[in-house]
């Protein structure tokens, strides 16, 4: 095979020169002119065409297509021969397989039950679409008669030209393609102009099913459009921020291009003790082998902890502040448990595709679509405005949902837990702080007896769930915005705590982003310890397990702020079902 780029120079050639000494071997007149064709131009097209997936293949074209404008189009089945055929003179390793794999129907076992595949190639079969490219040429050598420059990789094309003329090439595409074997989809067919054309271009392909855009598409993963679409929201910049470990911010897409010499050598290192033995044939495994191994393996990973560090580096010296913002909340230790996770539904660790699409704008400050302009409230609907806004109960359900997930944890290894006890109330007692409250009836979230030891003192938690993000905030480190809540919960209730009802107290204080402050951190690894030790599992997982879970809650709840359903109607009155049966006569 060749790897297909623009600019071949720069490719390596894999397998190339043995297929070209087999056809020289074979003599074939039809296959000389192409031969030296292929050396050319690097067999990058043969006669103006281009499918990308098999360029290697082209060099079948002269066998091919005398014989297939007269049979191909009458004759289904031989098409497959014809592929087999030319196989014979271009891949004659791979000659004897394809015989046995396609001179007649296969045999597929699904579920105890067998089914013949009587149409096309075998999916999973790594032959499949060789023989597809081959079998494609006739049909893109036929559409060359209109004047477009089309690309193909495998079944997936593309046309550039003036309207008229990809209009010409869809219909020939459409008339010819099914004689081929190939179906052209019209409804995830993209036509895309500038905007100055698209009123004609929409005239033009009235009726056809395809949609005409201006802006932009996605073709094989690469963007095509305008300038704004092609950067918008993804460049450079966000590119190498999505590539970051999830730790750091990121997302782990690791850029190819960036990290492959670093796996490479990390590769040959690791292997070349085991590679010496091979090459040398020795009979003995040294005993310090692995030993050897596992530093290679240590120091690659330091030298790769060192290069992400570098990385966030120079990436927070460029990003907007807001940006840079984003990232800093999203390394915070258990912000980006959610994405550690495998989307297991019966554990609660999955979302739906929306869900996780407004998951990601949310970490990285990215604008989800589909918004209100305005909310209910009458103030400009913004991700901030959704987060904070009592429209609707949704900040009380968040903090509600947090509360109740860590009182069940409590139950598991507690005793006597309740959820929102009522404090004692003041009887002469004076508080230090004017902030402290001396309410009757003040309760607190969840309190817990023997949670810090066997002792007589009664824990009580209460929990406050801040958004980073808001304006208030924008200045603050996280560290500082944590202390911040932890102090002034301590100022409302320690002292009473303390003092009235001779218990601790500990504020649990969360961000939206799925962060926690130090005393919350404290409080949840002696939770992990306990559960890990009544179940017997290991503490890290269970610390994990107890992060992912109330990662998720929080990010459903921050969801649930951006996209649930706010409304003008209080809850309506309920008026006795007896009643209104009687007057009804309802029976």
């Amino acid at each position: 095979m060749i790897a297909c780029n623009e600019e071949m120079k720069k490719s390596r050639k894999v397998g190339c020169d043995d297929e070209v000494k087999q056809i020289k071997k074979s003599r074939k007149v039809a296959c000389d002119e192409e031969v030296k064709q292929i050396k050319k131009s690097r067999m990058v097209r043969t006669q103006g065409l281009s499918n990308l997936c098999h360029q290697w293949l082209e060099v079948g074209n002269a066998i091919l297509y005398e014989e297939h404008r007269c049979i191909l189009e009458s004759d289904k089945k031989w098409l497959d021969d014809a592929i087999i055929n030319a196989v014979q003179y271009l891949l004659h390793s791979q000659y004897v397989v394809l015989i046995n794999t396609y001179r007649e129907d296969i045999d597929l076992f699904v579920d105890g039950a067998t089914l013949l595949s009587t149409e096309g190639t075998t999916q999973g079969d790594p032959l499949a679409m060789a023989m597809y490219g081959i079998g494609i040429l006739p049909l893109i050598k036929k559409l060359q008669t209109c004047d477009v420059t089309q690309t193909w990789y495998a079944d997936d094309a593309s046309a550039a030209g003036s309207t008229a003329n990809i209009r010409c090439w869809w219909d020939m595409i459409t008339k010819a393609g099914p004689m081929f074997g190939y179906y052209p989809n019209a409804s995830k067919t993209h036509l895309i102009v500038k905007q100055e054309y698209v009123q004609s271009a929409k005239g033009l392909f009235d009726g056809s099913g395809i949609t005409v855009i201006a802006d932009g598409d996605r073709y094989l993963g690469a963007a095509i459009g305008t300038r704004t679409y092609i950067e918008h929201p993804f460049n450079d910049t966000d590119r190498n921020m999505l590539a970051l470990p999830t730790r750091l911010g990121g997302l782990g897409i690791i850029n190819p291009s960036l990290m492959s010499l670093y796996h490479y050598t990390t590769s040959v290192n690791v292997t070349s003790a085991l590679a010496n033995l091979v090459i040398t044939r020795a009979t003995l495994m040294p005993s310090d082998l692995g030993i050897q191994q596992l530093e290679e393996k240590n120091l690659a990973r330091n030298q790769r902890k060192a290069m992400e560090t570098a990385s966030v580096t120079e990436l927070l010296a460029i990003l907007p502040a807001k940006q840079k913002r984003s990232v800093e909340i999203a390394s915070e230790k258990g912000a980006s448990s959610w994405l550690n996770a495998l989307p297991i539904a019966r554990h609660g660790f999955a979302l739906h595709k929306s869900a996780f699409r407004d998951a990601i704008c949310l970490r990285y400050g990215w604008q989800p679509p589909l918004l209100p302009s305005h909310c209910i409230c009458g103030s400009i609907y913004t991700v901030v405005h959704a987060m904070n806004c009592p429209s609707g109960g949704f900040p009380s359900i968040r903090h509600n949902e947090v509360r109740d997930l860590t009182s069940a944890f409590l139950s598991e290894v507690c005793h006597n837990v309740h959820t929102e006890p009522t404090l004692q109330p003041l009887q002469g007692e004076h508080l230090k702080y004017k902030s402290a409250n001396g309410e009757v009836g003040a309760r607190l979230d969840i309190a817990a007896q023997n949670f810090w030891g066997k002792n007589h003192q009664t824990p009580y938690f209460d929990v406050r769930i801040f958004n980073p993000f808001a304006q208030s905030y924008a200045n603050s480190s996280m560290s500082k915005c944590y202390r911040k809540h932890e102090l002034d919960k301590k100022r409302e209730y320690e002292e009473r705590v303390r003092e009235i009802e001779h218990g601790s107290f500990s504020p649990l204080v969360f961000s939206t982003a799925g962060g926690m402050g130090p005393i919350a951190t404290t409080v949840y690894k002696r939770i992990a310890s306990l559960i890990a030790d009544k179940r017997q599992e290991p503490y890290s997982t269970t610390l994990f397990w107890l992060r992912c879970k109330l990662s998720f809650s929080l990010l459903r709840s921050a969801i649930m702020c951006l996209r649930g359903t706010r409304s003008f109607h209080s809850h309506s009155q309920h008026h006795s079902i007896a009643l209104a049966c009687a007057e009804a006569k309802v029976h």
